[in-house]
């Protein structure tokens, strides 16, 4: 197969349900670090969270998330139960600023920013 996707599938509903509540209370952007050119991981994604219709959060690992800002809206992911990581090149387990696309549903987003979420620090204030 030409191009290799990652697919994170709606299946683990109560970790989806965990993100979500955070979403609400906590606002990932005070967490995120300065942008990053580019992010390998090892496998696909561990799970999602629609932030707003330009922004989402990804977790590669449950202990690693990062937060993705879109070139454009993605009006899709209001709907969207999975999402898919397109890295054109064919390179299982990157994405890159500026040339890689989230699918979601029907619409292809380009990822414009990719920022690490300090879990550790959202965590603790979480805590306190």
């Amino acid at each position: 197969m030409y191009l290799k996707k990652m697919l994170l599938a709606g299946s683990v509903p109560a970790l989806a349900a965990c993100a979500s509540a955070d979403a609400k209370r906590f606002n990932y952007a005070d967490y995120a670090g300065a942008p990053i050119p580019e992010l390998r991981f090892q496998t696909g994604l561990h799970n999602w969270q629609r932030i707003d219709d330009s922004s989402l959060v990804v977790w590669t690992r449950p202990s690693e998330a990062y937060l993705l800002t879109l070139r454009t809206d993605c009006n899709a992911l209001q709907l969207a139960k999975a999402v898919v990581i397109d890295d054109r090149d064919g390179t299982s387990g990157r994405m890159v600023a500026g040339s890689t696309d989230v699918l979601a549903g029907p619409m292809r987003c380009r990822i414009e920013t990719i920022r690490p979420i300090d879990l550790k620090r959202l965590e603790s204030d979480r805590k306190s």
